[in-house]
């Protein structure tokens, strides 16, 4: 998958390291698109902080290669300097005259934006954390729809700043060799948290830690207080042993981290609250090999 011409103004965010990011997400997009299709109205994609409009452009270019034209992609950004270096984007990909047809601009407030229309897929790309826009977006989201969001603040959910992962997530990370999964379970955790606030749930279907950053994407339902309470049993704790390195997940009702031993004998240790289920669906990943092309994306779908 290539990039597209891409162009930015000096004070416009633009992150080539991010390539492999917008790959997954196309693949992901697509898959969803093809599964909705037979839907008898568009199919709404909401790209909140465009800055340069790279991503919902590729957006745009994957789904014009389905069978299907029903879909609208809104490009928006707070910045009027993001909202240039779209247009002068979109001339350059010859995208132009496809404004107020399949592609509208809108330079809003992200949370504005997503409050006041429906949306199949909302991407949430930020500089630092997509927390602090979650809960609008469960205002307003609709049953079955997709949010992907990225956190850029690994330092916190890895353990590097505890205090303010705790602060941010209410959650205690730990610096272990598996602290990227944590962080992946402590954000899933919190999602879920701020969904049932909500009357809904959180289901994960690809989630994954590189280089820098988190990705996570999840399908939304609106659930029963049955199904609620339900999908909140996934989160508990992970107790380890930072002598022999045992680990193992906890739900809350059985945490006694504080007075239980390891089997060496030395005392427990804590991360959480966090999702101690699933971080994929595995037949989502089934669903998005058959639309993947490059082998380097297959082979890490495939693991």
């Amino acid at each position: 998958m290539n990039e597209i011409s891409i162009k930015k103004k000096p004070n416009v965010f633009f992150n080539p390291e991010m390539k492999f990011n917008r790959d997954i997400s196309c693949i992901v997009l697509k898959t969803d698109f093809i599964s909705k299709a037979k839907n008898k109205k568009p199919y709404c994609v909401c790209d909140a902080m465009s800055a340069t409009g790279i991503r919902g452009i590729r957006y745009f270019n994957t789904l014009k290669n389905t069978e299907s034209n029903d879909f609208e992609i809104y490009l928006n950004d707070i910045d009027k300097d993001a909202i240039d270096s779209i247009k002068e984007n979109l001339k350059n990909n010859n995208l132009y005259g496809n404004i107020n047809k399949n592609i509208f601009l809108s330079q809003k407030n992200a949370h504005k934006l997503i409050l006041e229309k429906k949306f199949d897929f909302v991407d949430i790309d930020p500089f630092g954390s997509s927390i602090y826009f979650l809960n609008s977006f469960f205002v307003n989201s609709m049953h079955n729809s997709i949010i992907a969001t990225t956190y850029t603040d690994t330092a916190p959910l890895c353990g590097t700043y505890s205090k303010t992962c705790f602060i941010r997530y209410f959650s205690k990370p730990a610096r272990i060799d598996n602290m990227h999964e944590l962080g992946l379970r402590i954000l899933i955790a919190k999602t879920n948290i701020i969904a049932a606030m909500h009357d809904k749930t959180y289901h994960p279907l690809i989630s994954f830690s590189k280089r820098h950053y988190f990705r996570l994407f999840g399908r939304v339902k609106k659930s029963s207080k049955t199904k609620i309470t339900e999908n909140i049993q996934n989160i508990g704790y992970l107790i380890y042993c930072k002598k022999c390195l045992k680990k193992k997940f906890v739900g809350f009702d059985l945490f006694n981290s504080r007075y239980e031993k390891c089997s060496c004998g030395n005392n427990y240790d804590y991360a959480g609250p966090l999702w101690i289920g699933n971080l994929h669906e595995s037949d989502f990943a089934k669903k998005i090999l058959e639309n993947i092309d490059d082998e380097k994306i297959k082979k890490f779908i495939e693991i």
